[in-house]
């Protein structure tokens, strides 16, 4: 978690010169919304060690505080500060009431951390470590308690709805109901989208959700929406039921939300394809995600080897560049890359003719020596060679960056690509490359922070 981003650099804000804080770059509407992931991963960490900790004995209770309480508990709570801050902004643009308690959520994380470090300095060993953990070092803007704008939810309608994927910088979403739909699922990737039924008045509302198609499951049907601050908005999942498609191809059907003599429509579109056959990676609305670690093959050289090492990146796991020879320079000659040097292959399959950019996440690695740069190259079906350098110099702002995020970020642009089969190709030439994460777009692809689950295909259909 911390590894993907630091609790200290939540704020968005750096030194060098010190910034105000920004809203993250955690997406909340994409992805299953990934903002919201983040905070229940740091809730369920967080509720780990509170139950750890009435397990401890009067002896062990100092330690076991300083040690693992507070680094979990704090890291969890400036996070929450962060992405409840972003939540209550955003939800007001879509006039949430919601908004008011996400900023209320912000605050109380902001007042925990306060109340945590002065336990910490105060009563952990009889305040033996006071003044040793302090909340705000430097006063840097990223420890200091959020500003929050104005609130002002717009309560004439009552209430609303937002699907995954539906951003919208007005305060209303009532004169967009004829373009509320989530993104197209596929049987290929099973895909699973949220929409959150929400309140704009304080006000307690009884709502349903159906649809006509049987193939379109919800997790929800029904509900309430209440005055107390944690009713006012409720989300529900939505995914499709293949084995009720009895055609392959393109199926539209809808989900009614009512409540209180009032509907709104949400469309939903899915498509059964058969690819028999095929293992690899497949297209998703418009991009394609990788794993560096899960290519369909490799190819070992004498001069170098891709080597998978667990347990680092963002994704888990990542791939370096490994010399087997270290006493000579790197080729750089293309037709010598593709003779000589070692290759990871990635088969993926597009629906839809595109130009694609291939984005290669790596790790913000220099070069082991001067003999070197940090140098890797990119193809798709044997095309041309694309060679790019991720070496950074100084405390360029590209370097700093790459510190902020622990990431090394290229975006290619690679020939145009029909559809059907293709596959990547990566080849070593520096050694030390580390590999993280590709993400192939298409035309589709959203902005995003956190890995973008993987399109690996789950089904071989016929």
């Amino acid at each position: 978690m911390a590894f993907e981003r630091k609790p200290e650099f939540m704020g968005w804000s750096q030194t060098e010169p010190t910034t105000k804080t920004n809203l993250t770059a955690y997406n909340h509407f994409y992805f299953g919304d990934e903002a919201q992931k983040r905070i229940d991963k740091y809730n369920r960490l967080e509720g780990e060690v509170k139950k750890l900790r009435t397990q401890m004995s009067s002896k062990e209770a100092d330690a076991f505080f300083q040690l693992v309480y507070y680094p979990v508990t704090a890291a969890s709570l400036i996070n929450k500060k962060f992405l409840y801050r972003d939540k209550s902004y955003l939800y007001a643009k879509q006039n949430r009431l919601s908004a008011n308690a996400y900023l209320q959520g912000s605050r109380d994380a902001y007042d925990s951390i306060v109340k945590e470090t002065t336990y910490f300095n105060t009563q952990v060993a009889g305040g033996k470590w006071n003044h040793v953990m302090s909340m705000q070092p430097r006063e840097l803007p990223v420890y200091l308690e959020p500003v929050f704008p104005a609130i002002s939810i717009d309560s004439t309608n009552g209430w609303s709805i937002a699907p995954e994927g539906f951003v919208t910088e007005d305060s209303s979403l009532e004169g967009n109901v004829g373009s509320l739909s989530l993104p197209a699922f596929d049987n290929l990737n099973r895909q699973k989208y949220f929409v959150d039924i929400f309140l704009e008045k304080n006000q307690q509302i009884n709502w349903t959700a159906s649809s006509p198609d049987n193939w379109i499951r919800l997790s929800k049907k029904t509900g309430v929406l209440g005055a107390q601050q944690g009713d006012w908005q409720m989300r529900l999942w939505v995914d499709v039921d293949w084995n009720k498609m009895n055609k392959k191809g393109r199926m539209k059907g809808k989900i009614t939300f009512a409540a209180g003599g009032k509907q709104m429509t949400v469309t939903v579109e899915a498509n059964k394809v058969a690819l028999a056959g095929f293992k690899g990676f497949v297209e998703d609305n418009g991009f394609v995600s990788i794993q560096a670690t899960h290519f369909t093959r490799q190819s070992i050289k004498l001069s170098n080897r891709w080597k998978m090492i667990d347990g680092l990146g963002y994704a888990g796991s990542a791939l370096e560049a490994f010399p087997l020879v270290v006493n000579r320079k790197s080729l750089t000659n293309p037709d010598a890359i593709k003779r000589s040097n070692a290759v990871v292959e990635y088969d993926f399959y597009t629906f839809s003719p595109a130009t694609p950019f291939v984005n290669v996440f790596a790790l913000p690695t220099h070069p082991i020596n001067n003999n070197f740069s940090v140098r890797y190259a990119v193809s798709i079906d044997n095309g041309p060679l694309k060679t790019v350098d991720i070496r950074t110099v100084g405390r360029s702002e590209e370097w700093k960056q790459n510190v902020l995020r622990n990431r090394a970020e290229r975006k290619i642009k690679m020939p145009f690509l029909t559809a059907g089969k293709h596959t990547l190709k990566i080849f070593c030439i520096d050694p030390g490359v580390i590999l993280d994460e590709i993400l192939i777009d298409l035309g589709g692809l959203k902005k995003a922070y956190s890995s973008v689950p993987e399109t690996k295909i789950q089904v071989t259909s016929n």
